[in-house]
């Protein structure tokens, strides 16, 4: 797991879904290997569940970066006469 892919407010929330993804990955195996298609069902919606997570944590960081970008450019430019500043949680 790359930690640049997340907000630094978000980081351990990714990890911790990041974890959890590696830990379905293996119930699924293994709920497989049993036979148990009820078990490796339920581990792999977890899976998914926790995959949607971390796209929408690193999705929330590519938007920040953009603004920031914008922003960046528009100082540079000379053309914002307000600064605002952005609070994190």
């Amino acid at each position: 797991m790359n930690r640049d892919q997340f907000l630094e407010r978000d980081a351990a929330n990714a990890v911790s879904e990041y974890r959890a993804s590696w830990t379905n990955i293996s119930r699924v195996e293994e709920s497989l290997m049993k036979g148990d298609l009820k078990e490796a069902k339920l581990a792999a919606a977890n899976l998914m569940m926790s995959l949607n997570e971390l796209s929408k944590l690193q999705e929330r960081k590519k938007e920040t970066d953009q603004m920031v970008a914008r922003l960046d450019f528009l100082l540079k430019r000379k053309q914002v006469r307000m600064v605002v500043v952005v609070h994190e949680d």
